[in-house]
């Protein structure tokens, strides 16, 4: 926890008391655009805080050892429900498009090549899965 808040403090260079995500990315040494970043982000919006544009030490230790204890079910949830871009309980191709297609900063995340994929992924209903599904494939 020392070295949890000792880390916190060299980020808040400003002595603030709170953090920004951008800030968090820069001490993990990830771009904005990184592969990282979506998960990253998805992570920090689901986060309980008072500011949504800065995080307290307070509100990021909790987040941060739930997201360590997560279980297999609970990571698969969590990705599931990154991907699920119209939240109606599944995945379609359109979902993973978007998902593959989005940009931070005027710069693509995804490399483009990386859409070809959509086009190899086996759906056992055309174009939707489920988490059920989702689970057998990863």
């Amino acid at each position: 926890m020392y070295r949890l808040w000792q880390s916190f403090l060299a980020v808040d260079k400003k002595k603030k008391g709170a953090i920004s995500p951008q800030q968090i990315l820069h001490f993990l040494e990830e771009r904005e655009s990184s592969v990282v970043a979506p998960a990253f982000y998805r992570l920090y919006d689901i986060m309980e805080k008072i500011d949504p544009d800065e995080v307290t030490f307070e509100e990021l230790t909790p987040a941060l050892v739930s997201y360590a204890l997560f279980s297999r079910s609970e990571i698969l949830g969590f990705m599931f429900s990154l991907l699920d871009e119209d939240k109606d309980d599944f995945i379609s191709k359109t979902d993973v498009f978007k998902y593959l297609l989005q940009q931070r900063n005027g710069q693509r995340v995804f490399p483009s090549n990386v859409t070809r994929c959509i086009e190899i992924v086996h759906m056992m209903r055309g174009d939707y899965m489920d988490i059920r599904i989702f689970a057998q494939l990863t």
